[in-house]
């Protein structure tokens, strides 16, 4: 059972970008939460995926949202991004082709394990949470 820490929606833009990730940081130590990624990773990937569903979902329209949620259980902190887009179909990411366009999947994937709902709009992170977690 999940248990959702935070909900955050935020317009389309780089400095809004920067801020919502302040500011899931700052839920995140706030609510004590400990995972294994280092907070310069996590940083990362956040930006990655953020910058991807404001460049390729909402076309950086700022008239548009992405919505942040985190949810946390007894193993692992879930971090859940989803824009307006139309989505895209998980298929072009398994193809075994390697295009432009990629680099901040591929980044993504060197820390985490994401994945997406069907219509592909949506982000799961799953960062397994640290040992000494309070």
């Amino acid at each position: 059972m999940h248990t959702t820490v935070a909900h955050l929606s935020v317009q389309t833009g780089m400095i809004e970008l920067r801020n919502v990730i302040t500011n899931v940081m700052e839920k995140i130590q706030s609510n004590n939460i400990s995972f294994e990624l280092d907070p310069g990773s996590f940083y990362l990937i956040m930006e990655e995926a953020l910058i991807n569903a404001m460049h390729h979902g909402n076309r950086w329209n700022s008239g548009k949202t992405v919505n942040v949620s985190l949810q946390v259980d007894y193993s692992a902190l879930y971090v859940i991004i989803a824009d307006e887009g139309e989505g895209f179909s998980q298929l072009a990411l398994t193809d075994g082709t390697e295009s432009q366009g990629r680099e901040g999947i591929r980044i993504i994937r060197r820390f985490c394990n994401p994945y997406w709902n069907d219509k592909g709009n949506t982000i799961y992170l799953k960062l397994p949470l640290s040992e000494e977690r309070v």
